[in-house]
């Protein structure tokens, strides 16, 4: 009889040659967009955005901080369709993904995280200045395939406290600090800015 509380031991275990393999899918994938994107055959477009203050949030400790004018950007987006065509019949087809699929066997829990790692490592590629970007998708598979468990950081907005520095460490895992520009900004697609909060 087993002990129900136990955790199965996982089917791959972290090891060099499989972070190096999948580090290897990661710059084939990379390599394959900018090809792409200069023979004019990668479907994207351009799209502007607008960060502009977001009142929603209410900060009544320093309403000085919501002065700012609204700031312009543009950023390559990439259809979802045209993504996944891109990667069902690109990348699935890479020695270096093959490579990794026979690592991971027939499972379908680890093919599905192979194929989303294919997905977001391509979509990064279309602004990664170098596989050395690409990093953490690397890690974040690694470490998923292996069954590890992942850190991860919340940021909680908390009202009623008023901070007597811009910042205090109340231990090595917490930290409270005023807002700041970035917090206060939301991130809105220009043909929908005239909505009161668009995301």
């Amino acid at each position: 009889m087993s002990d129900a509380s136990s955790t199965p031991e996982p089917l791959i275990v972290r090891d060099p040659s499989l972070a190096n393999a999948i580090k290897s899918l990661a710059t084939a994938i990379l390599v394959l967009v900018r090809e792409a994107r200069e023979k004019g055959s990668l479907a994207v477009h351009p799209r502007t955005y607008i960060l502009r203050p977001n009142f929603s949030l209410f900060y009544t400790v320093d309403p000085s901080v919501m002065n700012f004018a609204r700031e312009y950007l543009v950023e390559d987006t990439w259809d979802f369709n045209d993504r996944s065509d891109f990667v069902e019949g690109k990348v699935t087809s890479l020695r270096e993904f093959q490579v990794i699929r026979s690592v991971v066997g027939n499972d379908p829990r680890n093919d599905q995280l192979l194929r989303n790692f294919a997905f977001a490592v391509a979509n990064a590629s279309l602004s990664a200045a170098n596989p050395d970007a690409l990093g953490k998708y690397v890690e974040t598979l690694v470490g998923d395939l292996a069954q590890e468990a992942r850190p991860c950081r919340a940021k909680v907005w908390l009202t009623g406290l008023t901070l007597g520095s811009d910042c205090i460490a109340v231990s090595d895992s917490l930290l409270l600090r005023r807002p700041n520009r970035g917090d206060l900004q939301e991130k809105v697609t220009e043909e929908s800015a005239h909505y009161a909060h668009a995301f």
